[in-house]
């Protein structure tokens, strides 16, 4: 327990202070929100002072929301409750604050609370705390529609479907994206333009932005690829290695990209076991390199990625950006919070 007569904080001028008396380690779940809520409270005192009194209930309604949004997902975080006596954390709090009084969109709100439980999750990283801190402040002047574009284009860029069946993964692509358009993504430079000014993308003066075909073969080439011809000698050699490491050779599938062709039943070699991944890439030394054959797949795998709107859709945008871009840490934050905001079984990339 912290005495009362003990504590002490260092500030500067025109600072706040707040602390958390009688803080115990073993407190209840319940009492996070409870005390929280005690901190959040004081807090918008001194954030409701930067304010006209004329605007004060639209501040405070505005303000109510966006803690009705982060209390409940605050309460089930480990460690929460502990940030509340960091002063860091609580000129990040006033900064989210200020932001969700400046808008009444109930998605900026949750965005908000996204971008505060990742602080809590990533606590001493950082490179994160302060890409956080940074984007917290902008996000009630982030246009929805470049929001949207960034999002489809972090999910694009960062997430790769965990399916070794074809379908499958880009099915759960096709719908992790299509949550995300509700609306049509924007076309022109106009919303990389904004999304620069703000610092969340770094946009190029040089260069063209790489196609899709070019790009998303090489990010799926577990998918897009020949494989070994059936019945061949490299096909038996395939056998063998599984028979050395005692792998069922059910894992060498039909490539549905090239008929009469199979292949290793993964979507990534990054994501095999440490203990495969010799084996498999003895198997993959294997796989045929006739470039014709090649560009046979290639055509095959973009027909059914094209045989899913939402996909299809998403590959013509793309080809049409006007400019070559980066994700900032800023960016990156933004998109992946909006991303687990809008798609909540995606795993969150920050935490690794």
């Amino acid at each position: 327990m912290l005495n009362k007569q003990e504590q002490s904080q260092i500030a500067g001028n025109n600072s706040t202070q707040i602390q958390i008396e009688n803080y115990h380690e073993g407190v209840t779940a319940s009492s996070v929100v409870s005390i929280a809520s005690s901190v959040f409270k004081e807090m918008f005192m001194h954030t409701a002072n930067e304010y006209a009194e004329s605007a004060m209930c639209t501040v405070k309604e505005r303000v109510d929301g966006f803690a009705n949004e982060l209390f409940p997902r605050l309460e089930k975080v480990e460690g929460a409750l502990a940030q509340f006596k960091d002063p860091k954390f609580e000129f990040l709090l006033r900064d989210a604050q200020i932001s969700s009084a400046q808008t009444d969109s109930k998605d900026d709100w949750t965005l908000l609370s996204e971008l505060l439980i990742h602080y809590v999750e990533k606590k001493n990283d950082r490179l994160v705390e302060s890409a956080i801190c940074q984007a917290v402040k902008i996000i009630s002047s982030i246009d929805s529609d470049a929001l949207r574009a960034m999002t489809v284009l972090y999910i694009l860029l960062r997430y790769i479907p965990q399916s070794s069946k074809i379908d499958k993964g880009l099915k759960l692509m096709d719908e992790a994206i299509g949550k995300c358009m509700e609306y049509p993504l924007p076309n022109g430079f106009d919303w990389m333009d904004h999304l620069d000014v703000l610092g969340a993308i770094r946009l190029s003066p040089i260069g063209t932005l790489q196609k899709t075909e070019e790009f998303l073969a090489k990010r799926y080439r577990g998918y897009a690829c020949v494989g070994i011809k059936k019945d061949s000698k490299e096909y038996q050699k395939a056998i063998e290695i599984l028979g050395e490491y005692r792998v069922n050779e059910t894992v060498l599938v039909d490539n549905v990209c090239l008929d009469g062709y199979v292949r290793l039943n993964i979507y990534s070699i990054e994501y095999v076991a440490a203990l495969n991944k010799d084996m498999v890439r003895q198997i993959l030394g294997l796989y045929s390199k006739d470039i014709n054959l090649g560009n046979v797949a290639k055509a095959n795998f973009f027909r059914i990625w094209d045989s899913y709107e939402t996909l299809k859709k998403v590959r013509e945008w793309w080809d049409l950006i006007p400019a070559v871009f980066e994700f900032t840490s800023v960016g990156n934050v933004i998109a992946q919070a909006n991303a687990c905001r809008v798609v909540p079984t995606l795993p969150n990339l920050l935490k690794k």
